[in-house]
């Protein structure tokens, strides 16, 4: 299955995150609520060491972590990426960039190769789709 992601296609971070969740439940279908609580540490230390798009690059993973981490507990998925876009939302432009951003690497996802390394817990191949 490939859902070919389209910013135009979502109005709302609410909308957007629905459908990354709904996709991220097909991509990596082990994946847990503690796995992915592990994954969300991991991209957050990223996106502190990152700068300028690099920056709004880890945002979205950290939104896409957070949608699911959505699938295991609505409450906390809805609180972690309602925050990561509450000043986005604000400024028309950035919410449309960070759109991009999430749409480009959910496309990207979905054309990589994952591997389990431990049970539910995925990596991307290094050798196909950065």
């Amino acid at each position: 299955m490939f859902y070919e992601f389209n910013c135009n296609n979502f109005q709302t971070a609410g909308e957007l995150a629905n459908k990354v969740s709904e996709v991220h439940k097909q991509l990596f279908p082990n994946a847990t609520l503690k796995t992915q609580c592990a994954k969300f540490e991991e991209e957050y230390e990223e996106y502190k060491q990152a700068q300028g798009i690099e920056a709004l690059e880890e945002l979205a993973d950290l939104f896409i972590v957070a949608c699911g981490i959505y699938n295991f507990n609505k409450a906390i998925g809805t609180l972690i990426y309602s925050n990561i876009v509450k000043k986005l939302q604000t400024d028309l432009e950035a919410f449309k960039a960070f759109k991009e951003a999430v749409c480009e690497k959910m496309n990207k996802n979905q054309k990589r190769v994952w591997a389990e390394i431990e049970t539910g817990y995925y990596k991307h191949e290094s050798n196909n789709i950065n």
